[in-house]
This record gives C-alpha cells, structure tokens and sequence, in this order.
C-alpha cells in the first residue's frame, strides 16, 4: 500500500465521520458510538492490511536470502571442480 493510499483512507475516514455527525438522526451519544465503531472496523482492517504486507514482505526476503545462500552454494560447488 503506497502512502498516498493510506493518506486518501484517513481523508475519507475523517470526511464519511464529518459527514455522519452532520446528517446524524440520532442522538449525540448514538452518532459517537456509531463512529467510533466504523473507526474500530476501519483501523482492524488496516491493522489486517499491515500485517499481511509484513508477511509478503518477510516471506520475500526470506525467498531472497535462500537464493543468495542457494546461489552460494552453486559458487562454492564451481570452484570445487
């Protein structure tokens, strides 16, 4: 996810709560809990996103530091002969 995406979703996660307190035909006390409620789910699925990014990533350069050992390894077997 590039900053600017992450950037557009705090953008429209202030304006969608603007806009429910705005329009809001409940009480006060419901539209709060309304939007702490969509801030919990939104900053769960962020949270979500953040770590499966942390497992692709962690998962690539594992792939990388096995190749580099792979190719290593296919090195040390050339000089061999």
């Amino acid at each position: 996810m590039k900053c600017n995406t992450f950037f557009a979703f705090l953008g429209g996660l202030v304006v969608g709560a603007g806009a429910a307190i705005l329009f809001a035909p409940e009480s006060g006390a419901e539209t709060r809990k309304k939007i702490k409620n969509t801030f919990d789910r939104e900053f769960q699925n962020l949270k979500d996103k953040i770590n499966e990014m942390n497992e692709e990533i962690s998962e690539e350069i594992a792939d990388e530091i096995s190749d580099g050992i792979a190719d290593d390894l296919d090195l040390d077997e050339a000089f061999e002969k």
